[in-house]
């Protein structure tokens, strides 16, 4: 898993994005904000992918994507809302910063996605449906997926609490 946060937050605030003020650290809560939010992108377009490449798959996906984001609409909204905060905090121009950001954070489950075999993908569905089941939004974006991502970030970004 790529560290997608601490690699963009360096390379953007030398190269592209102008920082108002220089980051000297995320706290645990900002990385778990700034991860789900491109969790919640990489669904969208995970289920948008292998729909497109296995048509059999089209309407499953859909609907698991669906209720998805149905279920959990007001915490996916607070959390992009934490989201924009933190990136506007550290960018001048925050939007532009937040769309490169998911963007670089969802290409490796995009790139999953495009070689998947049907089978894969039907189980990506069934984990999207049973996160959507679980009807609770801190339970089911604390998984496998964002906990090695949140692992892989925390090392490479000073903590400030």
């Amino acid at each position: 898993m790529r560290r997608t946060i601490a690699i963009f937050l360096v390379m953007t605030m030398t190269i592209s994005a102008p920082a108002q003020a220089a980051v000297e650290c995320l706290s645990d809560a900002e990385i778990v904000t700034l991860v789900r939010s491109v969790y919640t992108r990489a669904i969208g377009r995970v289920m948008r992918i292998c729909a497109d490449n296995y048509r059999n798959l089209d309407q499953r996906a859909i609907n698991a994507t669906t209720e998805f984001l149905s279920t959990y609409a007001d915490p996916m909204r607070r959390n992009r809302e934490a989201a924009n905060q933190i990136m506007a905090r550290i960018y001048e121009n925050w939007e532009y910063a937040f769309a490169q950001f998911l963007t670089q954070g969802t290409s490796g489950d995009e790139a999953w996605a495009y070689a998947a075999s049907e089978s894969q993908c039907l189980d990506e569905i069934d984990k999207v449906e049973d996160m959507a089941a679980l009807g609770d939004y801190e339970r089911a974006m604390t998984n496998e997926r964002t906990q090695r991502q949140f692992d892989s970030e925390r090392p490479s970004i000073p903590r400030c609490e």
